[in-house]
């Protein structure tokens, strides 16, 4: 009697949405869900540049960033606060020049747990 050869199932490759190596973000699968309100930043608050030669700049987190719950989840409802700073030089005709910067608020210990979507602040967007 002939025996038939085993037949083997493949393993479904997993997507992952992050590097499980590192732990950095990977945005592939990402949506943007809503906002908190826009915070404008002047006078002392406002990032200095402290070397041109080098492009050292002064930066300080602007008042008024989300501080509430977070999920202790780096897949779920991730805060992820976009910082833009604008200016132009005095230069003639005027130079004006953005930075924007990508700030991730995750979750620590000390950190209440909760969903961010359910502040009062934040904003669905809706399509």
């Amino acid at each position: 009697m002939a025996m038939k050869p085993m037949k083997t199932k493949k393993k479904k490759k997993k997507t992952k949405k992050n590097n499980s190596i590192t732990g950095e973000p990977n945005f592939t699968n990402s949506k943007v869900i809503g906002s908190f309100p826009k915070v404008e930043v002047t006078g002392g608050a406002a990032p200095s540049v402290t070397s041109a030669a080098s492009g050292l700049v002064r930066y300080t987190l602007p008042d008024g960033m989300y501080t509430g719950p977070l999920v202790p989840d780096a897949r779920k409802n991730v805060v992820i606060v976009i910082v833009s700073n604008s200016w132009q030089t005095n230069d003639t005709p005027a130079q004006h020049s953005s930075h924007r910067f990508a700030i991730i608020q995750s979750y620590e210990p000390d950190v209440t747990i909760g969903d961010p979507t359910t502040d009062s602040n934040f904003t669905a967007f809706s399509i």
